[in-house]
């Protein structure tokens, strides 16, 4: 299956260990395109977890400072979307509260935690 090679593949470079710019843009396609398959397959849970971990990933202070993570980069755009469809998917299952804190997430992608 696309998911399990996908998780294997993000596992695997959590285990290189060494955090360089290819490593860490190629493990951010590799989680956005586990969400998206995630979102094919109506998966939505799996989808929120995914994106959740993205955005951890692109919060942290020692990778947010390279530039292909940085504050209205296309990466941070990308993942924003993401939160908003799977936002839409929520307010279409009137999960209201859900949906909202996705908006929240999105917003905070786009900007900065230090603004």
């Amino acid at each position: 299956k696309a998911t399990s090679l996908l998780i294997r593949s993000i596992n695997d470079f959590d285990n290189i260990g060494v955090a360089t710019p290819d490593n860490l843009a190629t493990k951010f396609s590799l989680l956005l395109m586990l969400a998206e398959v995630h979102e094919a397959s109506n998966h939505l849970d799996g989808m929120r977890e995914v994106i959740l971990n993205a955005k951890e990933m692109i919060c942290n202070k020692a990778v947010c400072c390279e530039s292909m993570f940085a504050e209205g980069s296309d990466n941070r755009k990308k993942l924003s979307e993401l939160f908003c469809r799977v936002a839409r998917y929520c307010e279409g299952k009137e999960d209201f509260l859900g949906a909202e804190e996705l908006m929240n997430d999105a917003l905070d992608i786009q900007c900065d935690d230090e603004t």
